[in-house]
């Protein structure tokens, strides 16, 4: 009777051994077979606990995977639960990107750094560009996009707009995370230096910046500055085509720079209205207009400084109103002038020709021959300002009087370019009028 009892026990043993389900890691592994699952780091624990889990015997040595199609889903469920799931996911290719056994990295992944996992299916040549995306460059695309599934369009973590300033938007109130510090440390030793937009901050924001950052910049590489998808400046005449592109006209010399638009912009938002980065005139004056540009003969000054030294400013700009005789963007008219004027130092008197001048003062100061009211600069009743412009080679009034400032008062200036020669015009104020003597005529002296 014992030995019955045993006989039975044993067979009993035996049979378990053969159901499936009794099938573990140590059966498998053993030294004649799957060794190599033994050497991993991290073992898949269905490999570590029981293999029948994923795999049915069908003979001797012999399995299939129970229930191919959703085999994974079976403990993994979650992972294809979004409005967006992962391509790999509908494909049930699991096993391109993890390795269903175990491995030395994180969740079994095949490669280190998601970025060489990801570009084994995704486009290869995005990192090989000039610009690229930190997250992009460290291996991080999981910090913007969830591997499985997501409620987001890409699979990104959260709405494009949040989802970047998440990163870029009020500067953090504590230290960043481990990954995102050593980010900032390799940004900063490139020259890239993470910019912050505090969007709440900004009175006047950027109206497509509310459409998503995408609608500028290429969320992973590019050549170009600010993962912009062109040249900064190009993607503007996109939406603001009446101000670059083939507008005929001169345009601002910002316009031909290479940060074009952005060099008196701030592309997201700002305190000032049109977002510009300063108010005027310190835009115009701390930006370009603090130097000497163009030719040396007085044409082209260094305004700013003009302005610390002479004591007679043009009202307009006085009155911070750059605006009132330039155009921002472009212009059909003499540097920049919002209506027309003759260029040059000389120009034929016609009507409407000096429109810029007289869209604030009047006419008359040149139209009328005689005149004892219309201007202080006469002889008598002879209009000096009549004789010197009103003629076929007559004078413009930038010839005689500085744009901007002056060391006189109507701000005339002291010399007038004349070729290669500044010639001095040697004005001298009387108290019933003031003389000249210029290079171009012998001295005269006028009274009013």
């Amino acid at each position: 009777m014992q030995l019955r009892r045993q006989v039975i026990l044993t067979i009993i043993i035996l049979a378990g051994l053969c159901i499936p389900g009794m099938l573990n890691g140590e059966d498998c592994m053993t030294t004649e077979c799957h060794t190599q699952f033994k050497e991993m780091k991290q073992l898949h624990f269905p490999a570590d606990d029981n293999c029948t889990r994923c795999h049915d015997k069908t003979g001797k040595h012999k399995f299939k995977l129970v229930n191919q199609v959703d085999v994974c889903f079976d403990c993994h469920d979650e992972n294809r639960k979004g409005k967006y799931v992962h391509s790999a996911i509908t494909k049930r290719d699991c096993v391109g990107c993890h390795d269903p056994h175990g491995g030395p990295i994180k969740y079994y992944l095949k490669s280190a750094g998601t970025t060489a996992l990801c570009a084994s299916c995704h486009e290869k040549e995005a990192t090989k560009k000039k610009v690229v995306h930190a997250p992009l460059e460290t291996g991080d695309c999981a910090d913007c996009h969830r591997p499985h599934a997501a409620d987001h369009e890409f699979l990104l973590k959260s709405p494009k707009d949040k989802l970047c300033l998440s990163c870029h938007g009020e500067p953090p109130a504590e230290a960043p995370s481990k990954t995102r510090a050593k980010r900032a440390s390799k940004k900063a030793r490139a020259g890239k230096a993470k910019s912050f937009i505090p969007l709440s901050k900004y009175k006047h924001v950027h109206s497509i910046v509310e459409q998503g950052c995408s609608e500028c910049h290429d969320p992973h590489t590019t050549d170009f500055k600010y993962l912009l998808p062109t040249e900064p400046g190009d993607i503007c005449v996109k939406c603001h085509e009446d101000i670059g592109g083939s507008v005929p006209g001169l345009k601002h010399a910002a316009l031909e720079s290479y940060e074009k638009c952005i060099a008196c912009h701030d592309p997201h938002g700002s305190q000032v209205a049109d977002n510009l980065k300063k108010k005027l005139p310190e835009l115009c004056l701390s930006a370009c207009h603090n130097r000497t540009r163009g030719k040396s003969d007085g044409t082209r000054r260094n305004v700013a400084k003009d302005l610390t030294l002479n004591p007679f400013k043009h009202a307009p700009l006085e009155e911070g109103e750059c605006l009132d005789c330039h155009a921002p963007h472009n212009s059909g008219f003499y540097r920049l002038f919002t209506s027309a004027y003759p260029p040059g130092t000389y120009a034929e008197y016609k009507p409407g020709a000096y429109e810029f001048c007289f869209n604030c003062h009047d006419e008359e100061l040149v139209k009328t021959k005689a005149t004892t009211t219309a201007t202080n600069f006469r002889d008598g009743s002879q209009n000096l300002h009549y004789l010197h412009v009103n003629r076929k080679k007559g004078r413009t009034c930038l010839m005689c009087h500085e744009g901007h400032s002056g060391k006189l008062e109507k701000m005339l200036r002291q010399t007038v370019p004349f070729g290669t020669w500044s010639l001095p015009i040697g004005f001298t104020r009387t108290p019933t009028g003031g003389t000249c003597s210029p290079g171009c005529h012998k001295p005269f002296d006028y009274k009013h």
